[in-house]
């Protein structure tokens, strides 16, 4: 899942990526993706993890799957996927799981 999301923003991104792993309240734990690269347009916002989907042309390689797949995989393990973005700007993407994974209760996948 981090390289699928560091992958997205790698080949996005005009800038610097930043991932850092941190606790999120008293249980749960994170990933957290950002860059500094060109941000995602609002109007496809709500495509982002969908498969191949791909936020540019064919200059950039890539086959649309990655976000799609951390998507699932968070499904799977039951964890909460979110992202923020700005056009030309700053894009973040977060990822949550329970520290007890076995006490996790089912998602709803955002995106």
């Amino acid at each position: 899942m981090v390289d699928a999301t560091c992958c997205h923003l790698h080949r996005y991104s005009k800038g610097k990526v930043e991932l850092a792993f941190a606790t999120a309240g008293i249980d749960h734990w994170s990933i957290r993706v950002s860059d500094t690269g060109v941000g995602i347009a609002t109007s496809g916002a709500h495509r982002v993890f969908e498969e191949f989907e791909r936020a540019a042309g064919d200059d950039v390689p890539g086959t649309g799957l990655g976000l799609a797949i951390v998507k699932d995989l968070c499904r799977v393990l039951h964890g909460h996927n979110r992202f923020e973005s700005r056009e030309s700007h700053r894009t973040t993407f977060e990822i949550q799981f329970a520290l007890e994974p076995e006490h996790a209760a089912p998602s709803v996948i955002e995106g």
